[in-house]
């Protein structure tokens, strides 16, 4: 997989548009925006991607490694889970399993993707805060400048 680490989520987004091989319009139009203007203007570095702006991407495209988004860290894209995870833990063991021990190794299996995507959410929860923080700073701003 492709690792990629870029400074801004500007970058990172044009980046996934390009490795999507997506015209920024395209994008827009896959992620329901009315309008391509309000990515435009994300793109150009204007204005910060909402939260939902950002909750449509990761629902639009579940490929997408959030953490790379968000971050800047890891990989673009998840990597694609075994067709068939009880030949991938058979392989992994040298062997096949016994059905219990199958289903303790599925178990954990399953229980890593809950973790993974539960760390998702915190890195959204966190993008929230930044961007309620970044919010409240402007508006104070603002009413002083129309004094």
């Amino acid at each position: 997989m492709e690792q990629t680490s870029m400074a801004t989520i500007y970058e990172r987004l044009s980046h996934l548009i390009q490795s999507k091989k997506l015209t920024p319009y395209r994008f827009s139009q896959e992620l329901g925006f009315s309008k391509p203007a309000k990515l435009y203007s994300i793109l150009k570095g204007k204005t910060q991607p909402s939260y939902d702006t950002l909750l449509s991407i990761a629902s639009v495209y579940d490929d997408l490694d959030c953490n790379w988004l968000l971050r800047g860290t890891g990989n673009i894209f998840i990597q694609t889970l075994p067709t068939y995870p009880s030949e991938a833990i058979n392989a992994e063991t040298n062997g096949p399993l016994s059905g219990l021990e199958l289903l303790q190794k599925q178990i954990q299996f399953l229980e890593k993707q809950v973790h993974d995507r539960d760390e998702v959410i915190a890195l959204l929860k966190e993008q929230i805060v930044v961007l309620r923080d970044v919010i409240g700073s402007i508006k104070p701003t603002q009413t002083e400048n129309s004094l």
